[in-house]
């Protein structure tokens, strides 16, 4: 499917193709052979032009190396990169190339970079040189230090009266790999703490709190939630047990970061974390479906133990975000607690989001 078309003077200079997923799949210039590119989940891996192909390795979300494949010649770089993944040096035996980026991600045309990906670990494109975050969701103009196409935001929402500002006017401590969320990225060795750019919702705040280990006596004794509907659990409870006579419900219960793919990582879903170590999900998308809600979750879960964490979770298998939204349990913040070194325990970054009132 043909969606981007680059025209100078009625004479059209490049061709860009999207798939299904809206990710950037080819790139037809002018005076070129077509570009295909191949995706591992967000992360570019492999670019194939005409008889060239370029292959990246990584770590989770770090660059290690590239591979490169020229008429049966192979060549491999290895990459070294900051913080912010942005490739500083290259490899190849015992030569070393360099190079220096503005703040904003413009290097001269003069530096003779070998690699695949650039600031940010992003790919430049060839034909304009800026930058298409989030795959070809939105074009960066390293050189113009802003974006060519408004936030859908802005300007009344949390993307700030600029709606073509990058990283907020602060790109050092910043990134943005998609083109809609930027996050702050750590000085030391500490992760980086992430905040997330949403509309239509109550201000939330980033907490640091999570990251701290808690008490041996925190663990083993924590504080059970209250169910503040308990009146009504009978009533919506049987209005459950009708609605999924014809549409079964089985919740997510969750043992590895594997079973968070299910998720599909975009859209809230209902949780509940229980006294027992079991972490709920409902994978219902819609947090009305059926009638359900955080008491019945945890009942229907099997679970015979108490809540002790509930809310709602955003999450993939490297990453998740919870909040603390639930009309049952009332949870306050420092609940999520538990929930949240559960997740970290199976390697998933976790962003949890303060909640000022309740959603449900």
């Amino acid at each position: 499917m043909d969606m981007g078309l680059l025209l100078m003077r009625d004479i059209m200079l490049c061709r860009y193709s999207y798939d299904p997923l809206d990710r950037l799949v080819g790139i037809l210039p002018l005076s070129a052979d077509q570009s295909q590119r191949f995706y591992c989940k967000a992360q570019l891996t492999t670019e194939i032009q005409g008889v060239l192909t370029y292959s990246i390795f990584q770590h989770e979300e770090r660059h290690l190396a590239q591979q490169h494949h020229d008429n049966g010649t192979v060549t491999t770089n290895l990459l070294a990169t900051d913080q912010q993944r942005s490739v500083l040096h290259i490899l190849n035996g015992n030569r070393v190339d360099s190079v220096i980026y503005t703040p904003y991600g413009h290097r001269s045309a003069a530096c003779g970079l070998l690699s695949l990906l650039a600031f940010n670990g992003e790919r430049r494109d060839p034909v304009t040189g800026h930058y298409l975050l989030g795959n070809g969701h939105r074009a960066f103009n390293p050189v113009l230090m802003r974006f060519n196409s408004p936030d859908a935001l802005s300007p009344f929402g949390p993307g700030g009266p600029n709606c073509y500002t990058y990283c907020s006017g602060s790109p050092i401590n910043r990134e943005d790999s998609t083109g809609r969320i930027w996050r702050t990225v750590s000085i030391g060795l500490q992760k980086p703490l992430k905040r997330l750019v949403r509309g239509a919702q109550a201000p939330v705040f980033r907490s640091n709190e999570l990251s701290k280990k808690p008490k041996v006596a925190e663990l083993n004794k924590p504080t059970l939630l209250t169910n503040t509907r308990a009146d009504r659990f009978l009533t919506e409870y049987k209005a459950f047990k009708e609605a999924i006579i014809t549409d079964p419900f089985v919740p997510l219960n969750v043992t590895s970061a594997e079973d968070l793919r299910h998720l599909g990582g975009s859209l809230p879903r209902r949780f509940v974390f229980t006294e027992k170590g079991e972490l709920l999900i409902d994978p219902s998308v819609d947090l009305r479906y059926r009638g359900n809600n955080h008491a019945i979750l945890a009942s229907i879960g099997g679970s015979d133990s108490g809540v002790i964490s509930a809310g709602t979770i955003s999450a993939n298998t490297r990453q998740a975000t919870i909040w603390n939204d639930s009309g049952h349990f009332l949870p306050p913040f420092s609940t999520l607690k538990p929930a949240a070194l559960f997740l970290e325990k199976l390697n998933v970054e976790v962003t949890s989001v303060r909640m000022l009132r309740s959603l449900n």
